[in-house]
């Protein structure tokens, strides 16, 4: 059976992109990789964003120009390196800079208490969570995956692992289930 790798993320949010593979010395040297309600390993929403060394990261401010309907602005990100890789991504929340906003994560070694994060088949997503939902928004063109076990996380998708073309009348559209790789 071919595998589909999922692309996840966390709403408001902790994204699970497309992951690296992580060394074993990297994964000795974090002592908390649980994805849960609002957090991801030692990073919280709505927590101060870390400068400097953080626990077993180092927090490394990269600007990036992003353009919108209103023009282009920066996004400030701050990336969670351990060694060469970086595990995590934190992004300011909008209406306080200083405050974690969402929390995309990179590396497949955080996972939820089901095991599920970056890398997983959607096929094991679904084992894991039955009542899971997939869905589409052309406003920003993601596809994801969606728990009532875990509210407040999107477990992201490529749109190549989606085999139709979305049908949408409005913003946000209901994938089926049986339109994925397997």
């Amino acid at each position: 059976m071919k595998t589909v790798s999922i692309i996840s993320s966390l709403v408001v949010s902790i994204l699970l992109f497309t992951s690296f593979t992580t060394t074993s010395r990297n994964a000795k040297t974090i002592k908390n990789t649980t994805i849960t309600h609002g957090q991801a390993g030692v990073f919280t929403l709505n927590s101060p964003i870390p400068e400097g060394k953080y626990h077993e990261y180092h927090i490394l401010r990269k600007d990036e120009l992003q353009s919108t309907s209103e023009g282009e602005m920066i996004v400030k990100k701050y990336h969670c390196v351990i060694g060469d890789k970086t595990h995590m991504i934190l992004i300011p929340k909008y209406d306080n800079e200083n405050l974690i906003g969402e929390i995309h994560v990179l590396s497949n070694l955080y996972k939820t208490k089901e095991g599920i994060g970056v890398e997983n088949t959607i096929d094991q997503f679904y084992t894991a969570y039955p009542k899971a939902e997939a869905l589409y928004t052309y406003v920003s063109e993601n596809y994801w995956l969606n728990t009532p076990k875990h509210k407040s996380i999107q477990f992201k998708m490529s749109s190549k692992d989606y085999l139709a073309t979305p049908n949408f009348s409005s913003d946000l559209t209901e994938l089926e289930k049986n339109k994925f790789k397997t």
